[in-house]
C-alpha cells in the first residue's frame, strides 16, 4: 500500500485527497470518505460476537412501546348482511355489507374514520339508497345515491367527518 502525506497541522472537518481517496480530519484521526469494500479481517477493535438485542419484548402488548396496528391496516374484511333499513355504525368500518332488500342506508357524520372506507353490494333485486344523516354530506357522480340492479355495488370513501365519497354502480 502506498504511503499518504497527510497534512501537518490540519482543521477540524479538513478534506484531503490522495489519488482517488479522500480524508476527513476528525480532530484525531483522518477518516476515509470512501466506503468501498472493506475486508472483515481489516476491521480493527470489532467485537468477537454480536449478542442480539433484547428491546422486542417492549413492543409487546403493555410493554413501554408497544407497536399498535389501525383496523385499516390487517387483512381480511367482515361480511355482514342487511335486510331492513340500517345507519352505519363505526364496526362497519373497512368492511362489506351485504344488501337484500328495498331500504336506505343511513350514513351518519363522524361514523368512521377519516380515510376509511366501507363497501356495498346488493345481492337481492331492491333498490338501496343511501342518505347522509346530520352533517355528512354524500358526494357522487351526477348525485345518483342508488344501487338499484341485483349485484351493484358502492363503496363509501370517508374524507371528513362531514364528507363520504360514494363511487359504484350508482343510479
Amino acid at each position: 500500500m502506498a504511503t499518504i502525506d497527510f497534512p501537518n497541522s490540519p482543521t477540524v472537518g479538513q478534506i484531503f485527497t490522495a489519488g482517488n481517496s479522500s480524508y476527513r480530519w476528525t480532530g484525531t484521526a483522518w477518516v476515509s470518505n470512501n466506503l468501498g469494500q472493506i475486508d472483515w479481517d481489516d476491521v480493527a477493535n470489532k467485537p468477537a460476537s454480536f449478542t442480539p438485542s433484547a428491546h422486542a419484548a417492549s413492543h409487546a402488548a403493555g410493554g413501554s412501546d408497544p407497536i399498535t396496528i389501525a383496523p385499516s391496516q390487517v387483512s381480511g374484511v367482515t361480511i355482514s348482511n342487511k335486510t331492513a333499513a340500517y345507519e352505519l355504525v363505526l364496526g362497519d368500518r373497512s368492511s362489506l355489507i351485504q344488501t337484500d332488500g328495498t331500504f336506505s342506508i343511513t350514513v351518519p357524520a363522524s361514523t368512521v374514520p377519516v380515510g376509511t372506507r366501507v363497501d356495498f353490494v346488493n345481492i337481492g333485486t331492491g333498490t338501496i339508497t343511501f342518505a347522509g344523516s346530520g352533517a355528512l354530506t354524500i358526494q357522487s357522480k351526477g348525485n345518483k345515491v342508488s344501487l338499484a340492479e341485483q349485484y351493484a355495488a358502492a363503496t363509501l370513501f370517508f374524507t371528513s367527518s362531514t364528507t363520504a365519497l360514494l363511487v359504484g354502480d350508482l343510479t
